[in-house]
């Protein structure tokens, strides 16, 4: 198959399936927007944290880390890290 039938055959496919391909669209926008927003969220509350923070005059880098049990249990320990970035 050319690329030319190939292009020709996916552009038949999304002009018949008007519904579908209105669905598959609608899916990707909303699971790019939930990600934009829990990214947005974790960005959010760690500078809320940091602030925090430097209102005791510390200046620290946040660091979040998980460690999952080599058992396969479900518990998951998450450990804060401050990791100081320089003293006053």
């Amino acid at each position: 198959m050319k690329l030319y039938e190939g292009i020709l055959t996916g552009l038949t496919a999304i002009l018949e399936e008007k519904m579908r391909s209105a669905l598959t669209i609608l899916g990707i926008i909303i699971g790019i927007a939930a990600v934009l927003a829990m990214l947005a969220v974790g960005e959010g509350a760690k500078s809320i944290v940091t602030q925090e923070f430097e209102k005791f005059g510390a200046h620290y880098e946040l660091a979040i880390t998980s460690f999952v049990s080599p058992l396969n249990t479900v518990n998951s320990i998450n450990f804060l890290i401050l990791i100081p970035l320089y003293e006053k």
